[in-house]
């Protein structure tokens, strides 16, 4: 691994990106179980400036949260960035979800204390997503319910979130989805022809 690939941390629900997902020489993917699975494979690999976080579906106990954190400063002690994301908001599990930004907000102000003198930049998606962002919009959500019960993601929908986070990492915003011409309302799409011009008949003489 390069020593300054990024580190792509994800929850295990995401674990067919390490099948379906093409090779990137830059990014190492970290598929975890849980924070302490996490913890233990951030230190067996080696340093990176960069990592992406993908916060538990889960809610994690407190010390495995210890244990990913030391893990994490491993990493970055001497600065770099890591971006913490909210998993992928789903209907079923808002409760979950909304304990799970609280939980999560407050280890990174603990990590970012005066403290700690941790020196990489810290970006929480989590916190202004949750309080200032619809949950369905784009750069968090991969549907109303998009698996049932214990199934986990489809590669596809794997395909699709790791791309809202990279667009949100570029600090892009789509301004509309494409649209799908099948999908269309016929109406709309006949409004949107020009009018045809009506024949005339000959006037009778």
């Amino acid at each position: 691994m390069p020593m300054n690939s990024i580190i792509l941390a994800l929850p295990q629900s995401f674990q067919r990106a390490a099948t379906e997902i093409a090779d990137e020489p830059t990014v190492r993917f970290v598929i975890y179980s849980h924070l302490a699975d996490m913890a233990e494979q951030l230190n067996k690999i080696s340093i990176s400036d960069a990592i992406v976080w993908v916060w538990p579906d889960r809610m994690p106990r407190s010390d495995q949260m210890r244990m990913v954190m030391q893990a994490v400063e491993r990493h970055l002690h001497s600065g770099g960035t890591l971006d913490c994301f909210p998993p992928p908001f789903e209907k079923s599990r808002r409760e979950d979800w909304e304990d799970l930004q609280s939980v999560c907000t407050e280890a990174v102000r603990m990590l970012t204390g005066p403290a700690r003198g941790f020196d990489a930049r810290v970006i929480d998606h989590y916190g202004p997503l949750g309080d200032e962002v619809p949950k369905f919009h784009l750069t968090m959500s991969l549907g109303v319910s998009p698996r049932k019960g214990g199934d986990k993601f489809h590669g596809w929908q794997i395909l699709v979130f790791l791309e809202q986070l990279r667009q949100n990492k570029k600090g892009r915003k789509r301004s509309k989805p494409p649209e799908l011409m099948y999908l269309r309302d016929q109406k709309i799409k006949k409004q949107e022809q020009p009018p045809h011009m009506k024949q005339r008949g000959r006037e009778p003489h």
